[in-house]
């Protein structure tokens, strides 16, 4: 699985510095639906677009097989607007606030992006998130000269203009089920996700700053957004202390995994409440938002068994075919889960969970 890409910038060391983390995503399958460590699994990253067109939209599962248990027809209802909840707020102006000057993703979708000015030497720099490939920083600043550069300004004038990076709202195929959501726990953390109406949230998107003493400071968002496309949501963060210590940790995560833990997070609530048929709906919809989501389907057959529903050998199928590599560990937890209980004396069971 690729791995999703995080960047930080901080002019708090007088001018641009580019921090990469990289983190290889794995498939968590080794945690079962009675089990809180199962919801570790985290987002994963989009493939890559043609290197000569505008990426292609991924299509949002629509119909779902016989092993979720959805009618085939709009298991999410029609697409409408994405609704941020609560608002992301106005920006605060103050003189010793750096925030973004312009944010947003890119004109031909491929990349999240923000340029901002420096308040301490001057100069101007951008940072781009594209879907795939190095994160590009780009300034005007010469840190030799200790000044700024005209053809580098220049150039980055240039840039910003073909990058046109801009957000607007967007349309979704979850408007019925999901609302966007964010909030800040500490002074160093950002966190942005979704979540069922009224169910608690699901945060796929997590944002630190990692400056000293970040604690003591707020964490706000700058930008929470949808690509053109509707397949990524993008987020920048804003963590400041004091005056030229703002830092901009940013992450692209796909739409489709972001819709998916947060309808199996929500099932999970009412699984543990053993509201089996409320979970089995909502984990089948986690596993028909994101096909690649090997614990969606997973906790399908945990929730299926627990009712007797004989669509549970379906779903452990689905979600051992999903699981890959790591099919070994789910067949070793599902050997283990109480909530296969009922039905591991069955030839299905027994069947699935040979090694």
């Amino acid at each position: 699985m690729a791995p999703t890409r995080d960047v930080l910038y901080e002019p708090a060391s007088m001018h641009s510095t580019l921090r990469r983390t990289l983190a290889l995503l794995s498939l968590a399958v080794l945690g079962g639906c009675s089990r809180d460590e199962a919801r570790k699994e985290a987002p994963a990253a989009l493939a890559a677009p043609a290197p000569s067109a505008r990426p292609a939209a991924t299509p949002v599962a629509t119909a779902l097989d016989a092993a979720t248990g959805v009618p085939a027809a709009t298991p999410f209802g029609e697409p409408g607007l994405v609704v941020i909840s609560p608002p992301v707020p106005a920006l605060r102006k103050e003189s010793s606030l750096d925030h973004v000057d312009v944010a947003g993703w890119s004109a031909d979708d491929r990349a999240l992006g923000y340029c901002k000015h420096s308040g301490g030497l001057g100069g101007a720099t951008c940072v781009l998130l594209p879907r795939v490939g190095a994160i590009e920083t780009f300034g005007d600043f010469d840190e030799d000269k200790g000044a700024i550069d005209p053809a580098r300004h220049a150039s980055l004038v240039a840039r910003k203009q073909s990058l046109a990076l801009a957000s607007a709202p967007r349309s979704w195929a979850f408007a019925r089920d999901l609302e966007l959501t964010w909030d800040s726990p500490a002074g160093d953390t950002l966190r942005v996700g979704a979540r069922v109406k009224g169910e608690a949230p699901s945060f796929a998107i997590v944002l630190r700053d990692t400056n000293p003493g970040a604690a003591e400071g707020s964490t706000h968002p700058e930008l929470i957004a949808l690509s053109a496309d509707g397949t990524q949501l993008g987020a920048i963060a804003h963590a400041f202390h004091a005056e030229y210590s703002d830092a901009f940790p940013a992450k692209v995560v796909p739409v489709a995994r972001v819709a998916a833990q947060a309808y199996n997070d929500a099932g999970f609530a009412r699984h543990k409440k053993k509201e089996y048929a409320k979970s089995a709906e909502l984990f089948a919809k986690g596993a028909a938002a994101d096909p690649t989501f090997a614990l969606a389907a997973y906790d399908l057959a945990c929730a299926y068994a627990r009712l007797g529903d004989a669509r549970a050998e379906r779903a452990l199928a689905d979600a051992l075919g999903r699981a890959g590599a790591d099919a070994a560990a789910m067949k070793k937890r599902a050997l283990a889960d109480d909530d296969f209980g009922a039905v591991k004396g069955e030839a299905w069971f027994v069947a699935l969970t040979r090694q």
